[in-house]
């Protein structure tokens, strides 16, 4: 319905080839443009769509997820980059490129179910990410109020181990916001370096924590608190979190901390 990309091309092997070409050739090009970048994304639009015609239905049914067909997409685009690496032109290039995809809204959850046994994710069968392909996980509709480590955010949390059992590498993408309320005061205080600790031990190789700060000229609810806490807690997620708290309100007001 022109909401999301079909990753399938509906099933047309030859409009699917000519989809990967051309993904693949854009990002090529980019790496001839900008040789010192490292990362190139392919994201979603910003609702709750995914395709639905038959191709990536049935891919969906097989893997339990839409986001397979991501996967799939990009694997075969990742396999048409590495190739060019290794052509005379391509080896004058660092190949040090990661191309992420978005887990986000319909896309969010991974090709991987738990062992009832380890209690260890896996993947269905055996559907992983290349080397290079990565995820970028963006779970929106997170409790970030509380900690992720708090029983309201088990699907996060076991989605993140799913993603892991995935993906070699992990980014994330946080909020310390509500959009739906946006100059409403949104407390994740409590709950911000116990996330920042949880991206550590799952060994995130990128996290952006996203808030008011840059959006408008003026921030609610202590969001300049927030932009601190998240430099200072992305330096050193074991840092003294109260000396913070407290070194923040000493430098911003004086006398009147």
């Amino acid at each position: 319905d022109g909401k999301q990309l079909c990753y399938t091309a509906r099933g047309d092997s030859d409009e699917y080839e000519l989809m990967v070409n051309t993904v693949a050739n854009i990002i090529i090009q980019k790496r001839k443009e900008f040789p010192s970048k490292n990362i190139i994304t392919l994201t979603t639009e910003d609702n709750n769509e995914c395709c639905t015609c038959d191709a990536c239905s049935d891919i969906e049914d097989k893997y339990s997820t839409i986001t397979a067909t991501v996967i799939i997409f990009l694997n075969d685009v990742n396999d048409k980059v590495q190739n060019w690496f290794d052509t005379e032109e391509g080896q004058q290039y660092d190949r040090n490129l990661d191309i992420l995809f978005f887990a986000y809204r319909k896309y969010a959850s991974a090709p991987a179910k738990e062992n009832k046994v380890t209690k260890e994710y896996e993947p269905i069968d055996n559907l992983k990410c290349s080397d290079n392909v990565c995820v970028w996980y963006a779970p929106i509709n997170s409790t970030f109020t509380r900690s992720l480590y708090d029983k309201s955010n088990a699907t996060t949390y076991n989605t993140m181990k799913a993603w892991k059992a995935v993906s070699k590498k992990l980014y994330l993408w946080l909020y310390s916001t509500n959009f739906s309320f946006y100059l409403v005061p949104y407390n994740c205080f409590n709950g911000m370096q116990d996330n920042y600790k949880m991206a550590s031990k799952m060994g995130a190789e990128y996290l952006y924590n996203q808030a008011q700060v840059g959006q408008q000229g003026a921030a609610t609810g202590w969001c300049l608190l927030k932009a601190y806490l998240n430099a200072k807690l992305a330096w050193n997620c074991y840092s003294d979190y109260q000396q913070l708290v407290d070194n923040f309100f000493s430098a911003m007001y004086g006398d009147a901390a």
